[in-house]
């Protein structure tokens, strides 16, 4: 509950401070008064947005403080234990502006940030005026308000945990999933090196290749020399050997003559003896030795495999070869291991798309039965402030589907943070009309009705102890301005109401009556703030019903006023 507030240097208020009361508080004030300014004041002082025009021309700076009272359940406990601030029963807020554009925010003289400030603020008062007839033609705020009327906003709170769960499961399988086509073909890449790969024995040294290379050329040519030589020395008329043999004899034959001839002989017979022994070698040797022409065929085309291998895949040896196979194969693996994990994933993410949905429309059926409650108690609301024949709805459709979100069907997306519904509160003024959505058919009377329908009826779910009304009669005026005040009036029954108004038939209702004036001092304006007697508030009543000139008539009928809401104030 706002206790006090303080203004210094904000438009034409020098200096102003007021403590204030449980119950229904007016203020009141010819137009340019400085009521408005009032109102500025307190939402600069929780937290609302700042302008260097409020600060007072000749000054420095602008100040507002506020005193609040606040309950121990309040979830202005929380904020303030959780930001390191000492939670006490009174609360000061304070805002300082400075001519230069920037500010300073305050909360038990410690402090804040003005974000911070204005979080703990909404906490403490709740402001009604013009724009919340905006509010009443924006459909997410129809949801808060049917949540809020049901009791709701638990099992709300636990659908944008489901929600935020099937989100991040969503959000896991987007980055494991990526791109399915690029990672089919990178598997087939890495499947097709492997197998080319393993085509190719790796398991043998080059060494031993090119070793076994040169041992079969070398081969080779022994076998074609050893032939030859065979060849020479045995094949056909005329061998090696035969003409050996052939001279040895010969020269035998004429050793008698010669006994060098005979020496000669003898020598070639021995000759003729080794060569048989080294051509039986040989043959010998041909006889065991078999060159495979095809091995050697088979090593070259691995060592060219090899070679080319090393050049694709840039490196310089065979073991680094097979260091790029294992690496290949455990990239495929990992790619099957990513899949198979996606698999589970996906199952685990429609298991939490089937809870969604079903506490999403376990959370739609409860809704559809507040809102046939709700609209019956808005039309009772409304027929007591004359209008009798409305009809209020509360339409259902699916709500929109968040960015990138996909369908459960055509035309039912995925439920979004708040559930399945999108809400729309239609009005039908008039017997025989469609209802439609307020933005259409509603005047700024009728929201203004249909506002104060709704925070009679929320009152009891509220928690903000302190709630300004600013000028929301606009558009009302004769039985439906009393009717409003008593709504209020009875508002105030259960929490601090502030209200800011030009009708006499609300301010009639105040507990507590303020009024807002201009004065000039020094060639300065001024506004000032002063709570009124019971003779002081005959006499603005009167103002306010007569206009410049109060009249007898008009005294008689601030009196009139008064007495009915002394008489209401009895009957409550």
């Amino acid at each position: 509950m706002l206790l006090e507030l303080s203004i210094r240097n904000v438009a034409i208020i020098e200096e102003i401070s007021i403590s204030l009361k449980s119950g229904l508080i007016a203020f009141t004030g010819e137009t340019g008064a400085g009521k408005s300014i009032l109102i500025e004041s307190l939402l600069l002082a929780l937290g609302g947005r700042s302008t260097v025009e409020i600060v007072r021309t000749g000054t420095s700076e602008a100040e507002v403080t506020a005193l609040l009272s606040c309950e121990e359940d309040s979830p202005v406990k929380a904020k303030l234990e959780e930001a390191g601030i000492p939670f006490e029963d009174e609360i000061l807020v304070r805002r300082v502006i400075y001519a230069n554009g920037r500010s300073r925010a305050y909360i038990n003289d410690r402090p804040v940030t003005v974000s911070f400030l204005r979080e703990v603020g909404k906490d403490l008062v709740e402001i009604s005026g013009q724009h919340e007839h905006q509010h009443l033609m924006n459909s997410k705020y129809h949801l808060d308000l049917l949540d809020l009327h049901g009791g709701l906003m638990e099992d709300r709170a636990g659908i944008r945990e489901q929600y935020k769960k099937t989100r991040d499961m969503r959000k896991v399988l987007t980055e494991l999933g990526g791109n399915a086509v690029e990672r089919q073909r990178r598997k087939e890449y890495l499947l097709y090196q492997i197998e080319e790969l393993e085509r190719v024995d790796l398991s043998i040294s080059e060494d031993d290749l090119h070793d076994e290379r040169r041992y079969l050329l070398q081969l080779e040519r022994m076998l074609e020399v050893g032939q030859s030589a065979e060849a020479m020395l045995y094949s056909g008329q005329g061998s090696f050997t035969e003409e050996v043999g052939r001279f040895a004899q010969q020269f035998g034959d004429w050793s008698d003559f010669s006994e060098e001839l005979k020496v000669v002989s003898d020598g070639l017979h021995e000759a003729q003896a080794l060569i048989d022994d080294v051509a039986r070698s040989l043959r010998n040797f041909l006889d065991i030795t078999e060159l495979n022409p095809g091995r050697l065929e088979e090593i070259e085309e691995q060592i060219t495999q090899i070679r080319d291998l090393k050049r694709k895949h840039g490196v310089m040896t065979v073991d680094a070869l097979l260091q790029t196979k294992q690496e290949y194969e455990k990239e495929l693996q990992q790619l099957h291991d990513q899949e198979t994990l996606l698999s589970e994933k996906e199952a685990q993410y429609n298991d939490e798309v089937e809870s969604l949905v079903e506490i999403s429309t376990a959370l739609s059926k409860r809704r559809r039965k507040v809102a046939t409650k709700l609209s019956k108690e808005i039309e009772k609301e409304l027929a007591s402030v004359g209008m009798k024949k409305s009809r209020f709805v509360v339409e259902f459709e699916y709500s929109e589907p968040e960015e990138g979100e996909e369908a459960l069907e055509e035309d039912r997306p995925l439920p979004g943070p708040d559930g399945q519904d999108k809400v729309q509160f239609l009005l039908s003024s008039n017997p025989g009309e469609e209802p439609r959505s307020l933005a259409r058919v509603a005047s700024g009377g009728e929201l203004s009705r249909i506002m104060l329908s709704l925070k009679q009826i929320l009152t009891e779910h509220e928690p903000v102890e302190t709630c300004i009304f600013d000028e929301v009669d606009t558009g009302i005026g004769g039985f439906a301005a009393t009717i409003i005040g008593q709504k209020i009036k009875r508002i105030a029954d259960e929490r601090q109401v502030i209200c800011i108004t030009h009708l006499p038939q609300l301010a009639c209702f105040a507990d507590h009556h303020f009024l807002i004036q201009k004065s000039e001092k020094d060639g300065r304006t001024h506004s000032v703030i002063r709570k009124l007697n019971k003779t002081q508030r005959e006499k603005e009543l009167a103002r306010m019903l007569g206009g410049i000139e109060i009249t007898t008539q008009s005294r008689a009928h601030a009196r009139q006023l008064l007495q009915q809401a002394k008489e209401f104030f009895a009957q409550a």
